[in-house]
This record gives C-alpha cells, structure tokens and sequence, in this order.
C-alpha cells in the first residue's frame, strides 16, 4: 500500500519532510503547494520525488481523492 502525501510549505522544515518522505518505504509525496517555493527548489524536490505535482492553490490538494 503507498500512502500518497502533499506538503504544505516547502521552507525551513518543508526540506526535511521532502528527504524524509524519499525514505519512508511506501510513502509518496504527491503534491507540493507553497507560493514562495522557487522554480530552482521545486526542481530540487521532483529529484527526490519525481511526478510530484506543484498545486497551485492548496483547495486544489483538498479536492484530490489520490492526496490521503
């Protein structure tokens, strides 16, 4: 079973869940919603979690039935 995860602000401590979530066996970090986050630190994150999408409005992570 893979738990499908979105971030919620990519900042400070945003940098760690995305590591973090790269490790945990079965988890995928679907969804990236932060309006300050750069295009060069999206970038940095669809490295380590590739096809994640960057949400645009964080009403657009709510109405995803994928997002657990």
């Amino acid at each position: 079973m893979v738990l499908s995860c979105a971030l919620l602000g990519a900042g400070y401590f945003g940098k760690h869940y995305v590591r973090l979530l790269g490790e945990v066996s079965g988890a995928h970090l679907s969804a990236v919603f932060d309006p300050a986050l750069s295009s060069d630190a999206f970038q940095e994150i669809q490295k380590v979690h590739p096809g994640v999408m960057r949400a645009q409005t964080f009403e657009e992570i709510l109405r995803d039935p994928e997002i657990g």
